[in-house]
């Protein structure tokens, strides 16, 4: 809800207005990603500016600033340890005896 009337991008905002944003339309902004519509985890791989912390729109889904996701300290800390536990129980393998030189 807006505590103070407001202008944002050009709309009137009046005070006390619910403003709902639309999650769904952010994380499909071609402006912001490249080739949308494929899957491409490895795109969080790559070097840039952004993080999940709340400062960066693209990751809207774990919310944003003071009322962002309580659980995301959590969540980083036990990945690594839920990803570290995986590799270190486990003996992996590729499936059909595909050698990783061939995969790449």
């Amino acid at each position: 809800m807006a505590m103070d009337s407001c202008k944002i991008l050009g709309y009137h905002i009046p005070k006390e207005t619910q403003v709902l944003v639309n999650v769904w339309a952010i994380g499909r902004d071609p402006k912001t990603w490249e080739n949308l519509s494929k899957f491409r985890p490895e795109r969080f791989l790559e070097l840039n500016t952004m993080d999940y912390k709340g400062h960066h729109f693209e990751f809207i889904p774990f919310g944003s600033g003071r009322r962002m996701c309580l659980a995301v300290p959590l969540a980083s800390r036990l990945l690594s340890m839920a990803l570290g536990s995986l590799l270190h129980c486990f003996d992996w393998s590729l499936a059909n005896g595909v050698k990783p030189e061939d995969w790449i």
